[in-house]
């Protein structure tokens, strides 16, 4: 058997036609050009900007600055397709999304535990520059929410001084009926005014020992123990403030 293996082997190199001659005369053949590769990226003279480079069609260099230029003229464009596609693949985007974020939990979290410590500073600065820039706007702001909770907090115990039936909103204010508010607020943990007007609200504005009086009233009670009008009124009350 052995016989007959070499036999085929000798009779291939002769005729020329076995693998080993058909690889010798592979590699024999001389590198006379360039490789598909380099065909492909022959040098050229861009059509657009003129520039010789390696290049198919255009330059990469005119490419990056249509991409460029043109993200820049369809910003609003781009925008709405965006929507479009999200409102149309919501459920397959979020799905996506949580999938991703539970195959790589770990890695997500270390990027951005460096990327906090890395940009912490710079953060920083940046939120100092936009308080700076934006605290008149904010101002205003706060200032207006906290009017609106005033009112909301006024109109919910009716709108006028249950003494004396004062109903400019500048001359309320809310009256703890026991006489302890500066108790109460410090077991809150609390100061006056907004926060206090905050804790009523969350509270849904309980009425059993709070009421809307007006600043004379309630100073008159904060210092005497009754108001005047009372005493006009014959209803002096220095235990129980509530005004009947």
């Amino acid at each position: 058997m052995l016989t007959g293996i070499l036999g085929i082997a000798l009779l291939s190199a002769l005729t020329g036609h076995g693998p080993a001659t058909q690889a010798l005369a592979v590699s024999s053949i001389p590198n006379v050009g360039p490789s598909l590769s380099e065909v492909a990226m022959d040098t050229k003279k861009c059509p657009k900007c003129g520039a010789i480079r390696p290049m198919v069609g255009r330059c990469k260099v005119c490419v990056k600055q249509y991409q460029v230029e043109y993200r820049k003229t369809h910003k609003e464009e781009r925008r709405r397709k965006g929507r479009e596609y999200r409102e149309k693949h919501i459920e397959r985007i979020l799905a996506r999304d949580r999938e991703y974020g539970r195959k790589n939990r770990a890695k997500r979290n270390k990027h951005q535990k460096e990327y906090y410590q890395a940009t912490h500073a710079q953060r920083r600065s940046n939120a100092k520059d936009q308080y700076i820039v934006h605290r008149e706007k904010r101002i205003s702001y706060q200032l207006q929410a906290q009017r609106e909770l005033r009112q909301e907090t006024i109109a919910a115990y009716g709108g006028r001084c249950a003494c004396c039936g004062e109903d400019h909103v500048e001359f309320l204010g809310i009256d703890h009926i026991d006489g302890k508010g500066a108790e109460h607020r410090r077991a809150l943990g609390i100061k006056g005014g907004t926060p206090m007007y905050r804790w009523l609200r969350d509270h849904g504005y309980p009425k059993d020992n709070f009421q809307l009086l007006c600043h004379n009233c309630n100073q008159a009670r904060g210092f005497y123990g009754y108001c005047p009008h009372e005493r006009e009124k014959g209803k002096v009350r220095c235990l129980n403030r509530k005004v009947v």
